[in-house]
């Protein structure tokens, strides 16, 4: 149950009195728990592939440093800077 109380003002500022108003408040609980579980799993539904992608965007990375495409490196550079992005929102705003 959540409580709500209100001073209500009477005649010259005086207080006349207090208003109550109860609300059930347990669907709003219950949706907040499902809420909560469903953003749990998408975090680490997205955290797993995202771990892929980054060890592949460094093994290339690394291939194109070697055959000195500086082009498709820098390409790849960015790449991982989302993807670690994308994966530090998974692990810090979803868990």
């Amino acid at each position: 149950m959540l409580l709500n109380a209100t001073i209500m003002e009477g005649h010259a500022g005086r207080r006349a009195g207090i208003l109550l108003g109860l609300e059930d408040i347990t669907d709003r609980r219950m949706a907040d728990r499902f809420k909560d579980e469903f953003i749990g799993i998408a975090s680490h539904e997205l955290k797993t592939p995202a771990t892929s992608i980054q060890a592949y965007t460094q093994i290339l990375y690394n291939e194109f440093l070697e055959s000195n495409d500086q082009r498709s490196a820098a390409l790849m550079s960015r790449l991982n800077s989302q993807v670690t992005r994308l994966a530090h929102l998974a692990k810090t705003c979803w868990t």
